[in-house]
């Protein structure tokens, strides 16, 4: 995790990213309590979206941005983010919240994968 640090601080590599992606799941249409994994987004298609609605980040840092249009598709699309747009501005929502401390996009994500007993292979997130 140091060596993480060392290279990224508390901000999402595109390992990290993908790892992130990875664990992420959505409510199965249909079911009460089903899951199922997201296809996660890449950064082509976040950027893609971002110049699609003309939203520029201004405060992103690496791969923050795709983990938050990620997490989005997970936990919120269909739900209170309707459509693509609305996509697009949660994300700068998120990325430029003005009273957002360094790094917390990361350490809240970091709090809840080890809250629910996953192991982080940091090395392997090292890009």
């Amino acid at each position: 995790m140091i060596n993480y640090l060392i290279a990224n601080g508390w901000h999402f590599s595109k390992g990290a990213s993908d790892f992130a992606a990875s664990l992420m799941k959505k409510k199965k249409a249909g079911t009460k309590d089903e899951q199922e994994p997201i296809k996660p987004y890449t950064k082509e298609e976040v950027d893609e979206l971002l110049k699609k609605y003309g939203v520029t980040l201004e405060n992103n840092q690496l791969y923050d941005y795709v983990y938050i249009a990620n997490k989005a598709k997970a936990d919120y699309w269909g739900s209170s983010i309707e459509d693509e747009k609305h996509l697009a501005l949660h994300i700068k929502d998120e990325i430029d919240d003005v009273d957002r401390k360094e790094g917390i996009i990361m350490k809240m994500w970091h709090t809840m994968v080890r809250g629910n007993g996953v192991a982080v292979p940091w090395l392997e997130l090292l890009d």
